[in-house]
């Protein structure tokens, strides 16, 4: 990550003074981002390593550097710090140029990501920077701005807090507060005017499971079709996830029992780069994080007129954070969605995420939002879904987990793009009719079901051959859970088994 210290840590080093005494010979190298061409990175490198004026004799390519800077650092004891390496290519052609020696010379890179330096040095753990806490961060800033702390009154040392939280503990970010602070009289009443962006304030601290994050990636488009065969979108992925949290770009939150992530979030020095990012580019993101922002009167206001909606013409991604309980959060969804469709927006959106808003009524028009990928209902708690759902041929993912759906509609089957589908055991969520041989072909993940006598899903699993996660909550006698067990085991493709037997009659089984 950009500004957590890593340049500013390695010439501590540099420039320490064991260092200096214990080095004949070192040199501080910045490499060069734009150098895509071999022999210009080694001539940059070369240059600066050798720190040559005037050259005897014509450099001759990429062999002439390679020669020239092994035969100088084999006879010197030397330390060389490779500022910024940023891929595997450009350390792979630079080490051609290092000699290996026992001399005890030492080379130190800097690069904002972990595979890069897990690759230059394999048998070693590499030195990984991380965020400062609050207290950490606090600390710092008091340390470079030269505030004493006990010529603080309360109130000041109150604010300024506030404002070194907003670093999310980057130490750039700080940096650039001491500058604006430092040797300032700086009134308590000045400090809490400094503006706070809300998206900030309420984003910050935010938590998303992984399992919703990979899925808003795939249906918005950021994924790319592996040639590796049989992985799909969300396999590639979960290689982003992972790359990103090596990048230190993405926090861990929580892990799973087998070590994969369960939740992430954004580290808070990105977060308002991400938003002004997400302003200036056509994927546009529709919030109302508070009163005050002007989508929350489009959303909440009964007096939103056509040009208020034109906004969201082109968004692709909508997602509520609207936490209200009572009967406001179904009806100001219902109406706005209603008017907004109705006037012809959201005619691109492909993202509908009201994941814990209270009960939303969806309108039937929901079935015109025809490039619509995911449909996030999660802990909503709604009753009904409209049947008109069946006419979303693009939908990927439809989340109704912790909802109070009874029956799903029939036009369900009809979603032939359907790949996820998370239903709520507890509530016993239904389907309405016996699925075709055709029907939800693409289905990965049906988890929650409720499998009782009446249900027809237990005739029609065998049917899902890509199958990857499958949950399911029984109720029924032995002979037709043998059945159903053997219908799964012909699932080839099934990664995660999740099975609950409810038997609300009979005693608890012995278990010996």
């Amino acid at each position: 990550m950009q500004g957590i210290g890593k340049t500013t840590l390695a010439k501590i080093v540099y420039n320490h003074k064991a260092i200096v005494n214990h080095f004949p010979f070192r040199a501080w190298v910045s490499v060069p981002q734009e150098s895509n061409n071999v022999n210009t990175l080694l001539e940059d490198v070369g240059n600066q390593v050798l720190k040559i004026s005037e050259l005897q004799e014509e450099p001759d390519g990429k062999d002439f550097w390679v020669n020239k800077m092994n035969k100088f650092l084999k006879e010197n004891k030397f330390l060389l710090v490779l500022d910024n390496i940023l891929t595997k290519e450009a350390w792979d052609t630079l080490k051609e140029a290092f000699p290996k020696t026992t001399n005890g010379s030492k080379i130190l890179l800097t690069t904002h990501s972990r595979t890069v330096a897990s690759h230059a040095n394999q048998d070693n753990t590499p030195y990984q920077l991380r965020l400062r806490t609050k207290e950490e961060s606090w600390r710092l800033f008091i340390q470079r701005a030269q505030f004493p702390p006990d010529n603080l009154s309360p109130s000041h040392t109150e604010a300024l807090k506030e404002v070194v939280e907003r670093s999310g503990g980057l130490p750039q970010a700080i940096e650039y507060l001491v500058d604006k602070f430092s040797g300032k009289d700086v009134t308590a009443l000045d400090l809490r005017r400094v503006p706070i962006n809300d998206h900030f304030q309420n984003g910050c601290n935010f938590e998303i499971p992984t399992r919703r994050l990979i899925a808003l990636w795939v249906a918005q488009g950021l994924v790319k079709q592996s040639d590796v065969e049989k992985e799909t979108l969300e396999d590639v992925a979960e290689k982003y996830l992972s790359e990103l949290i090596g990048l230190n770009m993405i926090q861990v939150v929580q892990k799973k029992i087998n070590g994969k992530v369960k939740t992430c979030r954004l580290p808070n020095a990105l977060l308002e780069l991400c938003l002004s990012k997400c302003v200036s580019s056509d994927r546009q993101l529709s919030d109302h994080f508070n009163k005050n922002d002007a989508s929350f009167a489009h959303i909440h206001g009964n007096n939103t007129t056509s040009a208020d909606l034109q906004r969201y013409k082109r968004h692709v991604s909508f997602l509520s954070f609207d936490t209200r309980e009572g009967t406001k959060p179904e009806e100001d969804i219902e109406n706005f969605l209603r008017k907004a469709i109705s006037s012809g927006c959201f005619k691109v959106l492909k993202v509908l995420d009201l994941e814990r808003v209270f009960r939303p009524q969806l309108p039937n028009a929901i079935g015109n939002l025809i490039e619509l990928k995911y449909l996030g209902l999660r802990w909503t708690y709604l009753e009904m879904i409209p049947s008109s759902i069946g006419n979303l041929q693009k939908l990927q993912t439809l989340d109704v987990k912790h909802t109070y759906l009874h029956t799903l509609p029939s036009s369900i089957w009809k979603l032939k793009e359907l790949r996820h589908l998370y239903l709520t055991q507890i509530y016993r969520s239904k389907f309405a009719h016996q699925p075709s041989s055709s029907s939800l072909k693409n289905l990965q993940t049906l988890w929650g079901v409720f499998v009782g006598e009446d249900n027809h899903l237990k005739d029609g699993l065998e049917k899902w051959t890509n199958l990857r996660k499958l949950g399911l909550a029984l109720q029924l006698p032995s002979q037709q859970q043998r059945a159903l067990a053997k219908c799964v085991v012909k699932l080839n493709n099934h990664e995660c088994l999740g099975l609950r037997s409810i038997d609300e009659m009979s005693k608890p089984q012995v278990l010996y």
